[in-house]
């Protein structure tokens, strides 16, 4: 019995392991697809640059470069946020310890044995920090009473970094 306990538990591990390296090999392969965006942005507002524009072409062409920059921005550090979020999971779901014999059931089947580990896991990583103090609990669901609030402090927190980004961008390019 003991021993089908550590393998359920070894098991169950690997299961949430496989689904967090997927999620970190999704974001990271969007992470690489939003960077090629910015640098052909760039490149196309350097082409641009030798134009003389009237200043109301000039005000459109700011706007337009500027908006697709900050969305592209926007949408690279939420991606970037959530990757080193997945990390941060993946990290809990090493050093989470398995139920004691006291804890657990006789009967504890796989479904629950995954079940237990993914909510000690969230439970974890609620606890934890990604750069710069943010939590991780802002770019993740973890499926807390306050979700929607933390999701919105997450998406300021990247329109601000976002907005920098652009911002910086634009100065270097002009």
């Amino acid at each position: 019995m003991e021993n089908t306990d550590a393998t359920d538990e070894l098991e169950c591990r690997k299961v949430l392991m496989d689904f967090y390296t997927q999620q970190l090999n999704a974001h990271s392969r969007l992470l690489i697809g939003f960077a090629a965006l910015l640098f052909t942005l760039v490149q196309i507002k350097l082409a641009l640059m030798g134009q003389h524009l009237n200043p109301q072409q000039f005000l459109l062409q700011f706007l337009a470069f500027y908006i697709t920059v900050f969305l592209v921005s926007f949408g690279s550090w939420f991606l970037l946020l959530r990757h080193l979020g997945y990390g941060t999971l993946a990290n809990a779901v090493m050093h989470v310890s398995a139920p004691t014999k006291q804890k657990q059931s006789s009967n504890l089947d796989r479904q629950n044995a995954l079940g237990w580990l993914h909510d000690k896991t969230r439970e974890e990583a609620r606890k934890r920090y990604l750069l710069f103090k943010l939590p991780c609990v802002w770019f993740h669901s973890f499926g807390i009473p306050k979700q929607r609030q933390y999701r919105i402090y997450g998406l300021m927190v990247c329109g601000v970094f976002a907005f920098f980004t652009a911002f910086i961008i634009w100065i270097l390019v002009a």
